[in-house]
C-alpha cells in the first residue's frame, strides 16, 4: 500500500458523504424552515450545508494530519 494517508482521507470523505444522506433524511426539518424564514429558507439551508461541510472537511484534514504525524514518529 503506497498511499495509506490518502486512503485514510478517502475513508473520512466516504463518511462525510453519509452526512449528505443524513441531510436528506431531515427533509421535514428543511421544509419547516420555509414557514420560519420564508423566501430566505434556501439561503439558510445553503449556509447550514456550508457550515457542516466545512466542519467535516476540517475534521478529516486534522485526522489525516495526525495520522501522518503519528507515522512520522515511528
Amino acid at each position: 500500500m503506497r498511499y495509506p494517508k490518502a486512503i485514510a482521507g478517502s475513508l473520512v470523505d466516504f463518511f462525510r458523504d453519509g452526512g449528505f444522506m443524513l441531510a436528506g433524511s431531515l427533509s421535514y426539518f428543511f421544509m419547516r424552515l420555509g414557514t420560519i424564514y420564508g423566501p430566505l429558507s434556501a439561503f439558510m439551508i445553503f449556509l447550514l450545508w456550508v457550515f457542516y461541510s466545512s466542519c467535516i472537511f476540517l475534521v478529516g484534514a486534522k485526522f489525516v494530519h495526525n495520522l501522518g504525524e503519528q507515522q512520522k514518529g515511528k
